[in-house]
């Protein structure tokens, strides 16, 4: 199985709460595809999913990796 390393958060609260761990890399579903990033941001949206802000937006799983830009 595959691991990736990642800043993730186990449930909602303040983006200091986040620990950087292991965890395993999931299959893609037929409409995504897998990329190996090398860096990555965090965006005013990134700290308002940490906090729970945005969770009526879309369903989220913990643990919780924000960033979406790469």
């Amino acid at each position: 199985m595959m691991t990736m390393r990642a800043a993730a958060l186990e449930r909602f609260g303040p983006a200091e709460s986040r620990t950087i761990t292991q965890l395993p890399v999931r299959e893609p579903a037929g409409h995504e595809v897998l990329i190996r990033v090398a860096a990555a941001a965090v965006n005013p949206a990134d700290l308002g999913m940490v906090t729970g802000r945005y969770r009526w937006r879309e369903p989220v799983r913990f643990p919780l990796v924000p960033g979406y830009d790469v």
